[in-house]
């Protein structure tokens, strides 16, 4: 009972310590810091260091400088052949769900100059990926999960 009421106090709390701003819009006291327009339409984003590195449909992939906060800073990309959406790290390489296109292995040893590696095509719609070690598990919409072995990332190797 106890875990039930406290997250009620938590609900009637956190709505207490809103302000009314506009009609049914609060403010709760976050405060906008910066912005960068990227050219897509972003979908998901993994931050490592002083980058973040976006799924961005309509631009591929996207790396943008996130080192200034206020004044966030698209420094480079890869232009995917399908529409990007999620994106992974493993170790030095962004792996990106790419839609009707599979997914897309780019080296960002260099965060300035993204490369290509490899692509490996799904046999149906790749919405999002997880990696761990060598193997990528690719949930796709048409195919269920894809495994991928990607200890020669130039050559993934379906398992």
């Amino acid at each position: 009972m106890r875990n039930k009421l406290s997250g009620i106090v938590l609900i009637i709390i956190v709505f207490i310590s809103g302000v009314q701003v506009e009609s049914c819009r609060a403010q709760w006291g976050l405060h906008y810091i910066g912005s960068v327009a990227t050219g897509g339409r972003p979908h998901d984003l993994v931050i490592l260091g002083d980058y973040a590195y976006l799924g961005d449909w309509g631009q591929g992939f996207s790396v943008i400088d996130i080192s200034t906060p206020a004044n966030p800073l698209r420094v480079a990309g890869y232009n995917t052949p399908g529409l990007t959406n999620s994106v992974i790290l493993s170790g030095h390489i962004a792996l990106a769900a790419d839609w009707s296109r599979g997914v897309v292995l780019i080296d960002i040893a260099d965060p300035l100059s993204p490369a290509y590696l490899s692509t490996w095509d799904s046999p149906g719609t790749v919405n999002n990926i997880y990696a761990s070690g060598s193997y990528v598990y690719l949930a796709d919409f048409n195919g269920g999960m894809q495994v991928l072995n990607i200890s020669d990332p130039a050559n993934p190797l379906f398992v």
